[in-house]
């Protein structure tokens, strides 16, 4: 082979890498994520507060009662830097943190948090209805 179609194989075939790169791209930015927050708080406790917000979306400051859930979409933006945060105000306590990063959205990884507040702390579970297996957050009681 000669170098100009040497040169031209490689200039297609960089190219192609480059488009199926993009292709993989774009699919991880359609992805829907859902974020849900189960108040499971005793009956007839006081109520959770709660007030999340992205840099470009704000849901404003929330009563949740026992059994009520909270519930949003959304999809990590262009630049790959979503990131919603949450506080979370029960009696005496008030809690914040991270809920969602665009960086845990990768491949084969969960697209739907469920977090789960109780009266011990808040909890993560994977899926839409979560049950068995939760993560410890936090416990109302850590300083």
């Amino acid at each position: 082979m000669d170098r100009t179609v040497t040169n031209t194989v490689f200039f297609l075939f960089l190219l192609s890498m480059n488009f199926a790169h993009q292709i993989g791209a774009q699919r991880k930015f359609m992805r829907r994520h859902t974020i849900h927050v189960y108040n499971r708080l005793p009956e007839k406790s006081n109520p959770l507060y709660l007030h999340c917000a992205s840099k470009d979306d704000d849901f404003g400051d929330q009563t949740f009662y026992s059994g009520q859930t909270f519930t949003w979409n959304f999809r990590v933006n262009f630049w790959g830097t979503t990131l919603y945060f949450c506080s979370f105000s029960w009696e005496q306590y008030l809690r914040k943190f991270v809920v969602f990063r665009a960086e845990w959205d990768v491949d084969n990884y969960q697209h739907s948090y469920s977090y789960i507040v109780n009266n011990e702390g808040i909890y993560l579970g994977y899926g839409d209805s979560p049950t068995g297996d939760l993560t410890e957050i936090l416990r109302w009681d850590d300083e």
